[in-house]
């Protein structure tokens, strides 16, 4: 099989060629392929890539790929093959870029925010609070949060940043709530539809499935990087 690869440093001229692969072949044979290390690539053409760490080094991975019906996280290069990353995001060629500057792994700040929240600990009536109460949600989505999203098995990779999760979300305009939950291998209907409402989605009774807003989506996204800023601020007076 082949495939047209682009590659973009910064600074260096546009490297564009056909790649032959097979059905093993992984993205990190095509790294290799074209001499690069993980921070010469930081992403995609649709933002598909991020980095990890692990002691002094740093590594590149998948954000997501959906293996026998279920979203795996943070995906490394070395167990992502060309195959699965061209389903998975619908390419017909592989564009990877390195831009000016260089980010990090994800961050945990939105997972913890909502683990107080749900605790009890952080009462301030704003977005999050409210939706919180509004779906019920209970202790049992901390246990699920801390497993799936916080301390990743063998605590080799970061937290998944709440943002690939809602990329991943966002990627399809109709959810029906049972795939939904099998693709993240979760059991609390509640904390589905919570995750589907903060992403913008809105419930039809007439075909029973979850229907992408865009003007949902916008407003719920300020509101809640409204109240997660008012909790870092809290959490930063605190400290200070």
């Amino acid at each position: 099989m082949k495939i047209e690869v682009v590659y973009k440093g910064c600074g260096e001229e546009l490297q564009n060629f056909i790649f032959e692969y097979c059905e093993t072949t992984t993205l990190a044979d095509l790294l290799n392929e074209l001499g690069l290390n993980p921070l010469d690539v930081y992403m995609d053409k649709e933002n598909h890539l991020c980095h990890y760490t692990r002691g002094e080094n740093v590594y590149l991975a998948v954000k997501y790929i959906v293996e026998e019906g279920i979203v795996k996280w943070i995906v490394p290069v070395e167990q992502c093959t060309i195959e699965e990353y061209l389903n998975q995001f619908n390419l017909t060629s592989i564009i990877w870029y390195k831009p000016d500057g260089v980010g990090a792994c994800g961050i945990e700040s939105f997972w913890s925010f909502l683990i107080t929240v749900i605790n009890g600990a952080y009462t301030t009536m704003d977005f999050i609070v409210t939706m919180v109460d509004s779906f019920n949600l209970g202790k049992s989505v901390i246990s699920y949060i801390s497993k799936k999203f916080l301390h990743i098995p063998d605590g080799v990779f970061p937290p998944v940043d709440n943002e690939y999760v809602n990329q991943f979300i966002c990627e399809k305009k109709v959810w029906s709530i049972d795939v939904f939950m099998y693709e993240f291998d979760l059991d609390d209907k509640e904390f589905a539809r919570f995750l589907l409402y903060i992403n913008g989605y809105i419930y039809d009774e007439l075909t029973n499935l979850y229907f992408f807003s865009n003007e949902l989506h916008m407003r719920n996204k300020r509101k809640y990087n409204e109240a997660l800023q008012e909790y870092s601020n809290s959490l930063n007076r605190t400290l200070g």
